[in-house]
């Protein structure tokens, strides 16, 4: 029985053998003894093998395909850690370690969730005989708005809590950011994973990255949960008894062993993952890194009516201020840009779409086959020339002026197309980190700028026919226009690009940047631009 409502008396254990070793069951008789405390009728200890994890699912917040998969991306051990997030979310309860006992009773543990602020209960992380091991992954400070260093979290002056055993509420910020970095995470390494799949089932401790298997043995557990416990150290309690250490630890049978388990969905080649490379598509003077060229000049677009007025004045300011070469693209000049291999969608020769809906797809198309810079007409009195250098960074895809809050767009549409599990409202957090679609440089070939283009490719697909039912009754359509036309235009203002940025920002996080300089105040608008057709 629940020692409060919402908080099951439970603990779950990762149990993938088949079937259980006896060792197994002398771990299950001693830890349901001891942490029970006698009191075996209100103690319960629930056992999860990887085959019923589609039991565990719940409908509107799916379990990672990677992780229901049987194709050997991951390891048990991943398998098992981003589990102990969904479980500790969805149900809350308790989770210990296999195959660890435990050293004294865990109901008195289970009270303390009687106040509604205790969040986690778990083992000091600073215990008799035990050093401090504090896993941390840098990655996760900054998509959890951490703004610490790992090394600031180990050295924190009040301690941590271990991570092979400890009891959490359900649904509480914590156990939401756990499992939402957790899925960011598989989301990112994916196409890694499908590319260097783990040789073990148990992989791999000591020597995942001379393998090519791309998760450290902490990536979804203490990595994410350490910062997150610093975090929200107010709600975390350190009062759950250790775990059996040394020689009463009761070792796993299968823990050092290497099951080649890859011989039954792989062949015998472990196929590394080779780093992005890029290529260079343009032959402008560029900031170099290996193959890959980011082309110092800016593009900027404008379709429909010649500018004039306030928007002319920013333009030639634009020119003035930047201190690269700007070249500014018009409807008639599209198709000199076209690349025969992968051709311009034939919708923005149609005539059916507004200028802002050509001009955010050409975006994507510019940016992922050229690269470089791209502004709209606003005004500008910055330089942009240094922003280029930053690219010696191969790493670096994306560097924008930073986002405000409530800025950033997203379509749950293409959270699906894209497999990014996540909602929207996932996607809009982590504003503090995303960087605006008003201007930016980006590097040509880069997957941000692939997944852009393909899935602006595939909304256009979506929608061509309606499109041709429907045309854009004006140029700047459709922002707030109730008009019958405007309702049956089929794409929405941000449809083509903020919508697909804001998920890719969030996929895509350690390889965007801020710090463009932001463009000036004023203003940049004709009074009378945009309403033609």
């Amino acid at each position: 029985m629940p020692t409060t409502p919402g908080m099951p008396m439970v603990v779950w254990i990762m149990l993938f053998e088949r079937p259980p070793s006896h060792e197994t069951g002398q771990f299950l008789h001693q830890f349901q003894d001891t942490a029970a405390g006698g009191r075996t009728t209100e103690f319960h200890m629930k056992s999860v093998r990887d085959t019923e994890f589609a039991k565990l699912e719940i409908e509107t917040d799916p379990i990672h395909p990677l992780v229901k998969s049987n194709a050997g991306t991951l390891s048990q051990v991943h398998k098992s850690d981003y589990m102990k997030a969904y479980l500790m979310h969805h149900y809350g309860g308790g989770y210990t370690e296999a195959l660890k006992g435990t050293t004294g009773g865990w109901v008195s543990s289970f009270a303390a969730f009687d106040n509604p602020h205790t969040w986690a209960v778990g083992v000091n992380n600073f215990g008799p005989n035990r050093t401090a091991t504090v896993a941390c992954g840098s990655d996760y400070l900054r998509f959890l708005g951490i703004n610490k260093t790992c090394a600031d979290i180990r050295r924190g002056v009040r301690p941590l809590i271990r991570t092979d055993a400890f009891i959490m509420r359900p649904k509480t910020p914590l156990t939401r950011a756990w499992l939402r970095a957790a899925n960011w995470r598989l989301d990112y390494k994916e196409a890694a994973l499908r590319a260097s799949p783990p040789p073990s089932l148990w992989c791999c401790r000591h020597h995942n990255r001379t393998i090519g298997y791309p998760l450290s043995w902490n990536e979804l557990r203490g990595d994410i949960l350490n910062p997150l416990v610093d975090k929200y150290l107010t709600h975390v309690r350190r009062a759950l008894p250790r775990p059996l250490e040394h020689g009463h630890h009761i070792k796993h049978r299968h823990a050092h062993a290497v099951h080649h388990w890859r011989s039954k969905h792989h062949d015998d080649t472990l196929v590394l993952k080779k780093p992005y490379t890029g290529h260079r598509v343009v032959t402008a003077t560029g900031v170099a890194s290996g193959s890959q060229t980011v082309p110092v000049m800016v593009w900027t677009l404008w379709f429909g009516e010649p500018m004039r007025g306030h928007r002319l004045k920013a333009f030639r300011a634009l020119e003035a201020s930047l201190g690269v070469p700007v070249r500014l693209i018009q409807e008639d000049e599209i198709a000199s840009l076209n690349k025969s291999h992968d051709p311009i969608h034939p919708a923005i020769f149609s005539g059916t779409m507004s200028a802002i809906q050509q001009g955010d797809y050409m975006r994507a198309y510019i940016m992922h086959h050229y690269g470089g810079g791209y502004t709209d007409i606003k005004p500008t009195t910055r330089n942009w020339s240094a922003s280029f250098d930053e690219f010696k960074d191969p790493s670096l895809w994306m560097l924008g002026v930073k986002e405000t809050a409530g800025g950033v767009a997203c379509g749950g549409h293409y959270l699906k197309f894209l497999g990014i599990h996540a909602s929207c409202g996932d996607v809009g957090q982590q504003w503090e980190t995303m960087v605006t679609n008003v201007a930016y440089i980006i590097r040509p070939g880069s997957p941000i700028s692939e997944q852009w283009l393909k899935a602006a490719n595939w909304r256009l697909d979506q929608t061509f026919e309606s499109l041709k039912r429907h045309p854009a009754p004006f140029q700047r359509c459709c922002l707030g226009n109730t008009d019958a036309a405007s309702r049956a235009y089929p794409l929405r203002w941000a449809d083509l690009h903020g919508e697909i940025m804001g998920p890719l920002q969030y996929r895509f996080l350690m390889h965007v940047k801020q710090g463009l300089p932001h463009w000036a105040s004023g203003s940049y608008r004709d009074s009378n631009e945009g309403t033609a057709r």
